[in-house]
């Protein structure tokens, strides 16, 4: 084993040691010359004096340093040093599937035929591509170790596992005949003619693959293929449970895919990874036509939600009590039995799901905690004569976009706002392009509802804020799963907001026994969290302020004994706070404008603005808004800075001059909506206003001349 700091060929310097097994080990590595990481395979001395197993790691070396895929890490470089033979590869961050498999069950949710297709897609890209060269390659340890999902949202086929640490080699097939096996393989994976080393072919790769989906999909592995064939010869049913049984999640379709992949002899399988992949976009177009989109005219919430366009099994909608409080309350997942229901729906049929949904009860009073709208973290500048100061009723007119099954929780712009994001109460989020306002992504794999969205700076990644005590990050241009934060949340999470630079997530969580004490703080670069103590009885809203490492929050505070609300403003440098005001009612709402300079505050009642006054280097409390109908449930800056939208209970959309006290609000009107909304968001040119609520529906209001 080589030791950290330990040089190899003068330009390699040993970091540490990421894997290991039967034919070497592999190690990360720091490219001296280029200045970046690679991961380098050690062969060990055992395999070196074995003539047969050197010549096949030689000419593995030369045939992978040819591969061009942007599935297959790069082979930059091979070399032997003290009698060892090493194999210089490019070192891809991120995590492997079975490691992200292994979080995803703790949750109790194996990932989701959405999340798995356009993965599945790239691989058997990959697998094609090997099987069709001029001297074929077969993997022959394919398993959800050796995928991984790199932090740039890009899927990689490799030859070893570094998470798991299991070491494979790829061999070659000369003339229609395999070459000599000096892989390692793992049994639940591979096929039965190379368990009993017969020789292998595309169709095995076929088949390893056909066993990786079967085990993302359904969070079980496979049944052996000797356990599978030993049956078979005996007369007995075959063991390996199917798919969709296993799952009823898995469109049947998609599992008869995988059994075909999976059967026991190879010349009975799919005969490519080309006609795999063909069956797998055929079998993702009928599931499509079987849920398809229903023509964009205005219908009913009630008409809507029996048009299901799910892959997974609906959940009953839960409903919620309605809470006046002064303290927020959290909707418990027992609390359906006791509120008023909103709907009910049937799930029935064997193959095909029916989704009933019948519209009953009144509107739910929803807690405060889901409505706090995320700021723009953009660090654009609207371009002039675009951004609108204030707008006549008549300027904005909404239209439903339909897309989600339950309450629309929170909506958002990418910074260039070419893209707009919804999270909802069916745990599922969308991102929309909204040069044609048609579903791009969608995002699954949240085991309970999606309280908060949120774009990074740059409009890459967007988290999502989860009821399972989970943030996610998803790549905005492919829709794939990222990876989940670090930390550990004991509650649902509520709220996210991301600093300026993009480096720093920050969000806390709670129920309806009220908030976690901390603010966690998610530090991107370095996948580290780290706690911001406070509010002593619960946090209620944060925001980061644009242009700067400034954090507002609010809370619970306990003094002498005695409950206070406080706003709260962090320097994340110091990781102190200075307390800035105490209510007599929780601030639930925070929202900074996009230059930094003014930042409001809303309670359930009322509204302030602050102003940052840069010649005393302070925030100073300016007024309050003054004729608010209702109790507020969202509002949002607009960036030219000087608008501001509030959303009240009363179904009230308004629009107001933070520059002018006296001024009054501009409402905006409206006659579909009926339904109480929930979160509100711009564009970046503040041409378009998003909202979204209890009616299932994203809002997009828009100028005229854009409709």
């Amino acid at each position: 084993m080589l030791a950290p700091d330990t040089h190899l060929k003068e330009r390699y310097r040993i970091l540490q040691k990421i894997g290991g097994g039967g034919f070497g080990d592999v190690y990360k590595a720091m490219d001296e010359v280029f200045g970046c990481c690679v991961a380098i395979k050690e062969t060990k001395e055992k395999v070196l004096s074995h003539d047969k197993l050197k010549k096949a790691f030689e000419r593995e070396a030369k045939l992978l340093r040819n591969l061009k895929h942007d599935c297959l890490p790069r082979v930059t470089d091979y070399f032997c040093h003290d009698e060892v033979q090493f194999l210089v590869m490019d070192f891809i961050e991120g995590e492997d599937l079975a490691a992200l498999l292994h979080q995803r069950l703790g949750l109790e949710s194996p990932f989701t035929v959405s999340e798995i297709l356009p993965w599945a897609d790239r691989i058997l890209s990959a697998l094609e591509y090997l099987h069709s060269l001029p001297e074929p390659i077969i993997h022959r340890d394919i398993k959800p170790s050796n995928i991984k999902l790199a932090d740039d949202g890009g899927i990689y086929l490799l030859d070893f596992g570094l998470a798991k640490g299991s070491a494979g080699q790829m061999s070659t097939m000369l003339q229609g005949q395999s070459s000599f096996s000096v892989a390692a393989f793992t049994h639940e994976y591979a096929p039965l003619e190379q368990l009993q080393d017969t020789g292998t072919q595309p169709q095995s790769d076929i088949y390893a693959f056909g066993a990786t989906l079967y085990h993302l999909l359904t969070g079980h592995p496979p049944v052996s293929a000797s356990k599978r064939d030993e049956a078979i010869q005996r007369g007995l049913n075959d063991p390996l449970g199917l798919a969709h049984q296993v799952n009823p999640a898995i469109p049947i379709v998609i599992s008869q895919i995988i059994s075909q992949a999976m059967i026991v002899r190879w010349w009975d399988r799919l005969a490519s990874a080309k006609e795999m992949r063909a069956a797998l976009h055929q079998a993702a177009a009928e599931v499509s036509n079987l849920q398809a989109e229903p023509d964009l005219q205005p219908v009913s919430p009630s008409a809507y939600v029996t048009q299901d366009k799910i892959l997974t099994l609906p959940l009953p909608e839960q409903s919620f009590a309605s809470s006046k409080d002064s303290r927020p309350t959290i909707p418990p997942q027992a609390a359906a039995k006791a509120a008023r229901p909103y709907r009910s729906w049937l799930v029935a049929g064997v193959s095909v799901v029916v989704l009933v949904g019948i519209a009953i009860g009144s509107r739910l009073t929803f807690p405060h905690w889901f409505v706090t709208t995320i700021s723009s973290s953009t660090t654009q500048t609207p371009t002039p004569g675009n951004a609108a100061l204030l707008v006549t009723p008549t300027d904005l007119r909404p239209r439903p976009l339909f897309g989600h099954r339950k309450t629309v929780f929170s909506v958002a712009f990418s910074p260039d706002g070419t893209i707009a994001a919804s999270g909802s109460e069916d745990a599922t989020a969308i991102l929309w392009d909204t040069r044609t306002w048609t579903e791009l992504h969608r995002l699954t794999g949240h085991g309970g509802p999606i309280y908060s969205v949120a774009f990074s700076p740059d409009g890459k990644m967007l988290a999502t804020a989860s009821e399972d005590k989970s943030i996610r990050l998803w790549n905005t241009q492919t829709g794939a799963f990222m990876r989940m934060s670090p930390h550990k949340y004991s509650k649902a999470v509520q709220r996210l907001s991301f600093s300026t630079d993009g480096g720093v997530l920050a969000s806390f969580s709670g129920d309806k026994t009220g908030g976690e004490q901390q603010i966690q703080l998610w530090y991107l670069n370095n996948n580290l969290s780290e706690a911001l103590s406070g509010h002593a009885k619960g946090v209620q809203a944060i925001v980061f302020l644009p242009r700067s490492k400034s954090l507002f929050s609010s809370g619970y505070e306990k003094e002498s004994g005695r409950e206070k609300n406080t706003l709260r403003l962090w320097n994340l440098a110091t990781g102190k706070s200075e307390e800035l005001k105490v209510y007599s009612d929780v601030p639930r709402f925070l929202a900074a404008s996009e230059d930094g300079k003014h930042m409001a505050c809303g309670t359930s009642s009322t509204i302030e603005i602050w102003f940052y006054r840069s010649a005393t280097r302070s925030w100073e409390e300016q007024w309050p808004l003054v004729g608010l109908d209702g109790e507020v449930t969202s509002l949002a800056f607009s960036p030219d800075n000087k608008t501001l939208v509030t959303i009240t209970d009363s179904d009230t959309i308004a629009l107001w001059d933070i520059t002018s006290p006296s001024s009054q609000p501009v409402i905006l009107e409206h006659s579909q909506i009926r339904e109480v909304q929930w979160s509100s968001a711009f564009s970046p040119n503040a041409q378009t206003l998003l909202t979204g609520g209890k009616d299932n529906f994203v809002w997009l209001w828009e100028r005229p001349n854009q409709l």
